[in-house]
């Protein structure tokens, strides 16, 4: 059986996920999702408090 790294990296505006096989070292896939620009903490900060 075939043993796989999986990465993960999770931003403000995107996630980032890659699969690598653990056994050789490569790259099996890899992709990036981004999401819209996001608001500032001030803004949701705001909001909350009226």
């Amino acid at each position: 059986m075939k043993k796989y790294v999986i990465g993960l990296d999770l931003g403000i505006n995107n996630f980032v996920w890659s699969i690598l096989n653990a056994e050789d070292k490569t790259l099996v896939k890899a992709g990036v999702r981004s999401f819209a620009v996001s608001e500032s903490a001030e803004n949701r900060r705001n909001a909350r408090s009226i």
